[in-house]
């Protein structure tokens, strides 16, 4: 059941993260061109293969400092941290009367709405590709510790089975219509 919600919950965040980067995060609205958005995903996608080797480098370190559980927490806890991020965000740009106006706001005495709705793209788009690999791998890393061969001959089926379960319905739970917000807070619920 852990699993089938690790794969669901990216399975959502997956399929978010593009919409993210075209739909939000750099829109003409906020002063960029109608395919800019498309060019940022593939500058996102080159460097997220840096990012996931520097976050797996982190990992191979941080198995030595903690126990396999309790690292499962850490790391899940970070990234309902980045995705806590994103999901406040987006409500705040989604109760803005105009994005126009959001996007000279000033946040923080520190940059513009244009500014913090760039960062949230980098961000979503970051972690949702660096939770694909870190999670995952933590999960059977946490699972081939806790079993005997003789367990896993048993269960590991099952295991699948549930992943694709989990990756079928994460797939169908995006076509409802719900704010993307919403997905995330789900995605959020499904991490804890």
């Amino acid at each position: 059941f852990s699993f089938f919600l690790i794969i669901g919950t990216y399975w959502v965040l997956r399929l978010m993260k593009d919409e993210m980067v075209y739909r939000y995060c750099f829109q003409p609205a906020f002063g960029y061109g109608k395919n800019d958005g498309a060019h940022m995903v593939i500058k996102m996608k080159t460097f997220s293969v840096f990012f996931v080797v520097a976050c797996v480098v982190l990992y191979t370190k941080m198995i030595d400092w903690f126990q396999r559980h309790m690292l499962f927490y850490i790391i899940v806890s970070v990234y309902l941290v980045v995705f806590l991020f994103v999901f406040n965000v987006l409500l705040i740009a989604e109760n803005e009367v105009s994005l126009e106006n959001f996007s000279k706001d000033i946040w923080f005495g520190l940059f513009t709405g244009k500014t913090l709705m760039a960062v949230t793209g980098w961000v979503a788009y970051l972690g949702t590709e660096s939770f694909g690999s870190m999670v995952i791998a933590l999960f059977w890393s946490f699972t081939n510790s806790a079993f005997t061969t003789e367990q896993a001959k048993r269960a590991y089926a099952f295991i699948i089975a549930f992943a694709q379960l989990g990756s079928i319905g994460g797939s169908l739970f995006v076509k409802l219509s719900y704010s993307n917000q919403s997905y995330y807070l789900i995605s959020m619920l499904a991490m804890i």
